[in-house]
């Protein structure tokens, strides 16, 4: 190509007008092989359908990633016996994980019977479901788990009772000796 071609002129028309109006009202240059063609694709459909997400699934998708690592997190710290930082793990879990993704995935939703529905069957196959289902029992491990590790931090049982609230919040603060992390932890993790 040469500097006195018609499209270099074009180019550098298109470049002084950006510079001096700070946009280019006139269409631009369709590529060959370009990620997104202007044209639509089959039928008149376009090639790429607009998004139908809400402000609320990122924020669910956030917030359940905050949980997910959150529970990783006091799981490690359990292990180790870094009784304080799984606590302040456990916490953010609970809250990110059992009281805020529900929220916001039933305000997603439009109707919390919606979120119920979601419950009666388990399809494999559908992003809400497993997203209910996982939110569910993460939130059925997480807040029995926090119970159990504060009362341990705190030390309000003596002795074998305390020892039994250990083992209880090794179990559901998702420890990899766990069950329940098979489960709760890499899904929230996965799907979020």
């Amino acid at each position: 190509m040469t500097t006195n071609s018609p499209s270099e002129k074009r180019l550098e028309e298109l470049r002084e007008q950006a510079w001096k109006d700070g946009v280019v009202a006139g269409k631009g240059v369709d590529v060959a092989g370009g990620p997104i063609p202007r044209k639509p694709g089959y039928y008149g459909q376009a090639v790429v359908k607009p998004p139908v997400w809400t402000w609320e699934v990122p924020l669910y998708f956030f917030f359940g990633g905050l949980a997910g690592m959150s529970a990783v997190i006091a799981g490690a710290a359990v292990l180790f016996h870094h009784i304080d930082l799984a606590c302040t793990a456990m916490w953010i879990a609970g809250i990110a994980g059992a009281v805020i993704s529900p929220i916001l995935l039933i305000m997603d939703l439009g109707r919390p019977h919606l979120f119920l529905n979601m419950l009666r069957v388990f399809k494999h196959r559908s992003a809400m479901s497993m997203g209910a289902w996982i939110l569910s029992a993460f939130g059925a491990c997480a807040v029995p788990g926090l119970i159990a590790l504060e009362l341990h931090a705190h030390h309000i049982f003596p002795g074998t009772l305390d020892q039994l609230l250990r083992i209880a919040a090794g179990i559901f603060t998702e420890s990899p000796r766990s069950t329940s992390s098979a489960f709760t932890r890499p899904g929230l993790k996965r799907y979020s």
